[in-house]
Protein backbone atom coordinates (compact mmCIF):
# COMPACT_ATOMS: atom_id res chain seq x y z
CA UNK A 1 0.00 0.00 0.00
CA UNK A 2 2.76 2.19 0.33
CA UNK A 3 4.11 2.00 -2.95
CA UNK A 4 0.56 2.97 -4.25
CA UNK A 5 0.15 6.19 -1.73
CA UNK A 6 3.96 6.99 -3.04
CA UNK A 7 2.61 6.47 -6.60
CA UNK A 8 -0.88 8.72 -5.82
CA UNK A 9 1.34 11.89 -4.05
CA UNK A 10 4.07 11.52 -7.20
CA UNK A 11 1.11 11.21 -10.34
CA UNK A 12 -1.00 14.31 -7.38
CA UNK A 13 1.82 16.65 -7.45
CA UNK A 14 2.79 16.43 -11.12
CA UNK A 15 -1.05 17.03 -12.09
CA UNK A 16 -1.24 19.95 -9.67
CA UNK A 17 2.00 21.36 -11.16
CA UNK A 18 1.30 21.08 -14.65
CA UNK A 19 -2.21 21.68 -14.82
CA UNK A 20 -2.91 24.55 -12.86
CA UNK A 21 -5.86 25.37 -13.95
CA UNK A 22 -7.56 21.75 -12.64
CA UNK A 23 -5.81 20.88 -8.97
CA UNK A 24 -8.57 20.80 -7.78
CA UNK A 25 -8.45 17.30 -9.45
CA UNK A 26 -5.15 16.23 -8.77
CA UNK A 27 -6.28 13.40 -6.03
CA UNK A 28 -8.53 11.94 -8.19
CA UNK A 29 -6.10 12.11 -11.02
CA UNK A 30 -3.62 10.60 -8.36
CA UNK A 31 -5.66 7.58 -7.86
CA UNK A 32 -6.54 7.27 -11.19
CA UNK A 33 -2.67 7.09 -12.50
CA UNK A 34 -1.82 4.81 -10.16
CA UNK A 35 -4.23 2.53 -10.45
CA UNK A 36 -3.30 2.42 -13.98
CA UNK A 37 0.03 2.16 -13.15
CA UNK A 38 -0.43 -0.85 -11.21
CA UNK A 39 -2.89 -2.54 -13.91
CA UNK A 40 -0.47 -2.17 -16.22
CA UNK A 41 2.80 -3.33 -14.63
CA UNK A 42 0.99 -6.78 -13.63
CA UNK A 43 -0.25 -6.86 -17.05
CA UNK A 44 3.31 -6.93 -18.19
CA UNK A 45 4.35 -9.37 -15.69
CA UNK A 46 1.42 -12.18 -16.94
CA UNK A 47 2.20 -11.45 -20.03
CA UNK A 48 5.55 -11.73 -19.53
CA UNK A 49 4.98 -15.10 -17.74
CA UNK A 50 2.92 -15.77 -20.76
CA UNK A 51 -0.40 -15.76 -18.51
CA UNK A 52 -2.28 -13.58 -21.36
CA UNK A 53 -5.36 -14.71 -19.64
CA UNK A 54 -5.17 -13.45 -16.65
CA UNK A 55 -5.70 -10.07 -17.85
CA UNK A 56 -8.86 -9.87 -15.96
CA UNK A 57 -7.50 -10.29 -12.72
CA UNK A 58 -4.72 -7.19 -13.37
CA UNK A 59 -8.13 -5.48 -14.45
CA UNK A 60 -9.56 -6.41 -10.61
CA UNK A 61 -6.00 -5.17 -8.93
CA UNK A 62 -6.78 -1.96 -10.38
CA UNK A 63 -10.33 -1.68 -9.13
CA UNK A 64 -9.50 -2.85 -5.65
CA UNK A 65 -6.35 0.29 -5.78
CA UNK A 66 -9.48 2.64 -6.15
CA UNK A 67 -11.69 0.96 -3.51
CA UNK A 68 -8.03 1.39 -0.86
CA UNK A 69 -7.92 4.73 -2.36
CA UNK A 70 -11.74 6.15 -1.86
CA UNK A 71 -10.72 7.25 1.83
CA UNK A 72 -8.45 9.67 0.81
CA UNK A 73 -10.44 10.95 -2.44
CA UNK A 74 -14.13 10.85 -1.19
CA UNK A 75 -13.36 14.24 0.96
CA UNK A 76 -11.66 16.43 -2.20
CA UNK A 77 -14.56 15.03 -4.75
CA UNK A 78 -17.40 15.97 -2.37
CA UNK A 79 -15.84 19.44 -1.74
CA UNK A 80 -15.84 19.58 -5.35
CA UNK A 81 -19.43 18.70 -6.10
CA UNK A 82 -20.04 20.92 -3.16
CA UNK A 83 -18.33 24.00 -5.03
CA UNK A 84 -20.56 23.43 -7.82
CA UNK A 85 -24.23 23.40 -6.00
Amino acid sequence: MNFVLRLQAFYENYFASNATAYTEWAVLYGWLAASSLVVALTTLFFVFFRREQARAFAGLIGQHVLILGVPWFIEPVMNLMGSWL
